[in-house]
């Protein structure tokens, strides 16, 4: 995938740290390692819409008071969902 900034081809995977508001408990929650790309000529970082789906998915299923203020993308999927019963 090129660079959505410069169009530049060289990008490559990244892990890069983000803010993330959360409305519920009006904060921003630091999320590290969140898988993106970087462009190796302007240095852009994108992440990728599928990626910002799962962890606002994600926030939607937890008690997003018990998220510590900084958390890993990893930590964040892996914390226990509010549904306890697959109901699809």
């Amino acid at each position: 995938m090129g660079c959505i900034k410069c169009h530049s081809h060289e990008t490559v995977a990244s892990l890069s740290s983000i803010c993330w508001d959360v409305y519920e408990i009006q904060t921003t929650i630091k999320i590290d390692s969140v898988p993106s790309l970087t462009c190796n000529n302007c240095q852009f970082v994108h992440i990728n819409h599928s990626v910002k789906n799962e962890i606002e998915d994600r926030f939607m299923l937890v008690d997003s008071s018990k998220v510590p203020n900084s958390i890993t993308y990893n930590q964040l999927m892996n914390q226990d969902s509010l549904l306890k019963n697959n109901l699809f």
